[in-house]
Formats: C-alpha cells, structure tokens, sequence
C-alpha cells in the first residue's frame, strides 16, 4: 500500500500544487494508479482513493482533481474519488466556494466527469459493474446532482444551470443495452427524478427538458425499449410518467404556467403503448392511463382545461383537441379495436376527434366493446355532448356547432349506428339504441 502525504514534495504518479491551506490526501493500492490534484486557493480538500486491478498502463486507474476559488470564494470545497477496478477515469472541476463531489467507481471501463461552478452545488456519482458514463454539469448556486449507475452501459448526462434546481438519475440496466438518461434545466427550483430499469436486449431512453422555475418531473421505466421525452417551459408545471413493460413511448409538451400531464402505460408482452401529451397555456390538466396495444393523443391549448384518457384492452386507439379555455372532456375505451378517431393507418375520423372549439365545453366518451367507433365535434361554447357505446360494431357521429347545444347518445347492443348533428343554438338531441330497438 503506497500512502502520500503533503510533508515533503513526492512524485509517484501523482502531481500536486498547493497554495496556503489547501489539503490532499492520496491513497493508492496495487499498480497502474494514476492521479493529478491542483488547488489554487483557500481551504480546498481533495481525498483521493484508488485500488487497481490492471494489469498493465492501457487497463490504469485516472483521477484529475482541479479546485479553485473561481470569481466568489466563500469556503472550502471538496472532492472524494474513490476507485476500485481498472480503466476507470474520474474528471473533477470546481471553481467557487463550498461545492461537494463524491465520485465512486467499482469495476471496469467507467467514466465520471463532474464540473461545478458557483456556490454550494453538491455533485454525488456512483457507478458499478462496467461501462457506465456520467457527465454533470451544475453552473449556478446550490444545485444537487445524484447519479447512481448499475450493471451494463448506463449514461447519463446532466446540465443545471440557475439556482437551487435538483436533479436524480437511478439507472440499472443489463447485458447487451443500457439506459440512457439526458437531463437539462435550466432556471431556478426545478427537480428532475428519472429511474429506469432495463432488460437484456433493450433498454430504456429518458430526455428531459425543463426550463423556467419550480418546474417538477418524474419518469419511472421499468421493462424493455421504453421511450419518454418531456419538456417543460414555464413555472410550476409537473410531469409524472411512469411506463412498466416493453415498447411504451410517451411524449409531453407542456408551455406556460401550473400544467398538470400524468402518463400511466403498463403494457404487455410484444405490445406496445404511445400517449403524446401536448398542453399550451396555463392550468390545464390531463391524464392518461393507458393498459395494453393503446395509443393515445392529448392537445390542449388554452387555460383551465382538463382532459382524461384511459384505456384498457386491444388496439385502442383515441384523439383529443381542445382550444379554448375551461373544455372538459373525458373518454374511456374498455375492449377490443376501439376508436375514438377511426384506425390509424385511415383517413377515417381523422377530422374529428372529439375536437372542442370554444370555451366551456362538456364531452364524455365512453365504449366497451369490439370494433367500436366514435366521432365528435363540437364547435362553439357551452355545448354538451355524451356517448356511450357498448356492444359490437356501434358507430356513432356527433357534431354540434354553437352554443349550448346537447347531444346524448346511447347505443347497447350490436350493429347499431348513429349520428347527430347540431347547429345554431339551445339544441338538444338524443337518441337510444339497445338490442333490436
């Protein structure tokens, strides 16, 4: 065991530069351990701990260690490497006062690069087994970054820049593919979770974007190729994605202040699920919930909406359109081909969706069945509109343009088809359809 002290000037693949009370502590154990320290300034404390297991230079253990005062000093700042295995790296920049990096490493091929500037950032990787990357960047005050990296070929890179803005990164992943993880915010109070779980074969991808304040985001995958993407401008907004199983994709827009997407997916084997949620404006809420092959789109724009999709069985497919301000609309699918919009790969229903155009417009849509197929619209303000199919191959068609216009349509049975269409204003249709009437 070969243990340095600052005594006297040693040279044993390791170089130092010191200046008033700054203090460096190197243990290394084994061969091919390599590490560089520089501290310029007041106070600064780096721990350095390396074990190798290399058995020759290509396979050696690196750690560079940079800590300066940068253009605020207020305090001591601190850096702990700790390697254990071969072909580790650990790069370490900080400039500033009382910044905090704990990088750990334990196995093989795993790379750290921390860079911290400002005051008071708190930086903690920790990564096993082997081929894990992660890359933090916290420019600003007080900002936290957690990395913790398991098993095969995880990445993760994260970019803060503001004020206190929080950012965790789990990662577990298995032979073959890895997780992949990009978080960036950008503001002040923002906080970021990603907790991904991979499978052999697959892995999972998370992109999160936040820019603004106080904006919160969560994504939970765990299974195979699960896919989530969220963005987020303005204040307050909050995300929670959580998708389980394999091939789920679920993507969230959200523009301006106080919006509200929860993306719930648990698929199956060899299906796949896809929700898109898209909100502009101020207070609007949607959720979607989605169980099986479903695909679901949400896009709201304007303020005080809400919106609720859920799912539950085969090849369900849905659209919703809301502009305007205060729309309400909530669509449940329970079966088997359902639709809300006609099939994908068709120009059916494609127009309509139960689209709302206005302010203050009800619409409930509900199915359980096979081969159902609604269309709605409603253009104008104030207008109400239910549909409730259940059965086999019921169609419906509601279309109102105006205001206060009221559709209700049921149909139980099968076979059954109708529509409604409504223009002007203070329209009310109804029509009732059940086994054979």
């Amino acid at each position: 065991m070969k243990k340095l002290t600052l005594t006297v000037a040693i040279l044993l693949t390791g170089t130092y530069l010191f200046a008033q009370t700054n203090t460096s502590n190197l243990n290394q154990v084994n061969n091919h351990n390599y590490a560089d320290v520089q501290q310029t300034g007041d106070a600064h404390l780096s721990n350095v701990n390396q074990t190798s297991n290399a058995g020759s230079v290509a396979a050696k253990n690196q750690a560079n260690v940079i800590q300066n005062n940068g253009a605020t000093p207020t305090g001591q700042s601190t850096s702990n490497v700790n390697q254990n295995g071969n072909r580790q790296l650990a790069n370490i920049l900080q400039s500033g006062g009382t910044n905090l990096s704990n990088a750990t490493q334990t196995g093989t091929r795993q790379d750290a690069d921390v860079d911290q500037i400002g005051v008071g950032n708190n930086s903690t990787v920790t990564q096993s087994v082997r081929s894990n990357e992660a890359d933090v960047l916290q420019t600003g005050n007080t900002n936290i970054s957690t990395v913790t990296q398991t098993d095969w070929n995880n990445e993760a890179d994260v970019n803060q820049a503001g004020n206190g803005n929080n950012s965790s990164v789990d990662q577990d992943g298995t032979l073959a593919f890895g997780n992949v993880a990009d978080v960036d915010q950008i503001g002040d109070g923002n906080t970021s979770t990603v907790v991904q779980d991979g499978t052999i074969l697959f892995g999972n991808n998370a992109d999160v974007l936040q820019e603004g304040n106080g904006n919160n985001s969560g994504v939970d995958q765990d299974g195979a190729l699960n896919d989530a993407n969220v963005y987020q401008f303005g204040t307050g907004n909050i995300s929670v994605v959580n998708q389980d199983d394999n091939l789920n994709v679920a993507d969230v827009d959200q523009l301006g202040s106080t919006n509200n997407s929860t993306v719930i997916q648990d698929g199956q084997t060899f299906s796949g699920n896809y929700a898109k949620v898209w909100q502009d404006g101020a207070t609007n809420t949607s959720v979607v919930n989605q169980d099986g092959r479903n695909e679901g789109f949400v896009t709201q724009i304007g303020n005080m909406n809400g919106s609720s999709l859920t799912q539950d069985g085969n090849d369900n497919w849905a659209k919703l359109h809301q502009y305007g301000n205060s729309n309400s609309f909530t669509v449940t699918q329970e079966g088997d081909d359902n639709k809300v919009t006609g099939i994908p790969s068709g120009p059916v229903g494609d127009t309509y969706g139960a689209a709302q155009t206005g302010d203050g417009n009800i619409g409930v849509i509900s199915q359980d069945g096979d081969d159902l197929l609604s269309q709605s619209w409603q253009n104008g303000n104030s207008n109400n509109m239910k549909v409730i199919q259940s059965g086999n191959l019921q169609k419906s068609l509601v279309l109102q343009t105006g205001n206060t216009n009221i559709a209700d349509l049921n149909q139980s049975g099968n076979g059954h088809s109708s529509s409604i269409i409504q223009t002007g204003g203070a329209n009310s249709g109804l029509v009732v359809q059940a086994n054979g009437i």
